[in-house]
């Protein structure tokens, strides 16, 4: 329940184009007592889904939305943790929202007043996207530089369709690929990748630097944002920030009238949690 509990604290402080907008919690009403996060339908799906279904997707445009929302992500001091393909969400508009924080810290920092602690299963991201200092310390946590070398990871979902490591049958295959220091191959330069996606030689190099194994060598977000920006893309997108979702004032205004709002008593109850 805590955990539960700062995640939706964690995520209720964020406000961004490319993050997933926070409606906030609602009672199931079973006999569990089950809460849960609400934020708007993505239709279109995650980013893999999203690119497989619509192969004209400008891939240059979504990375550097996953960009721009993990950089502000980072300059709140918070760490992602578990950054993937499945856990980027596409809006009606077609831009890249980040979602799915429940592995996510705050660095050194508060929100609301409350001090936020971090907590963190180990492994318990996504093992084709975690870096390798994750996968072979114990105790180890993410951190910014483990977001980079997920970063690179979605670089390569997003050229190729394909997760990292598909080859590998099992999780501890790609453990032990990844301990070993192999990393995925590089797309053929006369495949799709590179002749209809965008990948050019530049931006595998990065994506190569991103993933290495010396998290102090893996480069700076503006290094990527840098490197995209010389394909030279015109945004034409809407640039209404949650596409035809309501944004989350104008939500909980409307549900106001037909689910009654938390009591004096219950407030507290749920501000305990934190204690």
């Amino acid at each position: 329940l805590q955990v539960f509990s700062r995640e939706a604290m964690l995520w209720a402080h964020l406000s961004h184009l490319n993050i997933l907008p926070f409606y906030g919690i609602y009672r199931i009403g079973d006999m569990y007592g089950r809460l849960g996060l609400i934020s708007p339908w993505m239709e279109k799906g995650h980013l893999r889904r999203y690119i497989n279904n619509e192969p004209d997707a400008d891939r240059i445009l979504l990375l550097t939305d996953v960009i721009d929302g993990l950089q502000y992500l980072h300059d709140n001091r918070i760490v992602h943790g578990d950054l993937k393909g499945d856990n980027i969400l596409i809006t009606s508009s077609g831009r890249a929202c980040l979602a799915d924080f429940g592995l996510s810290n705050v660095v050194q920092a508060k929100l609301g007043g409350w001090s936020i602690i971090t907590t963190i299963i180990h492994n318990g991201g996504t093992v084709g996207w975690e870096a390798p200092e994750l996968l072979q310390e114990d105790n180890s946590e993410p951190t910014m530089t483990s977001d980079i070398y997920a970063l690179s990871m979605v670089f390569y979902e997003a050229f190729t369709g394909k997760v990292p490591f598909h080859e590998a049958k099992t999780p501890v295959a790609v453990i032990y690929r990844v301990v070993l220091g192999q990393r995925p191959a590089q797309p053929a330069k006369d495949g799709a990748a590179y002749t209809v996606y965008g990948l050019t030689s530049e931006i595998w190099e990065i994506m190569v630097r991103g993933w290495g194994a010396d998290p102090e060598a893996r480069p700076e977000l503006l290094e990527f944002l840098q490197v995209l920006s010389k394909c030279r893309r015109v945004d034409q997108r809407s640039k209404d920030e949650y596409g035809e979702a309501l944004p989350p004032s104008k939500f909980r205004d409307a549900v106001n009238g037909v689910y009654r709002r938390l009591t004096i008593e219950e407030i507290a109850y749920t501000v305990s949690w934190f204690a």
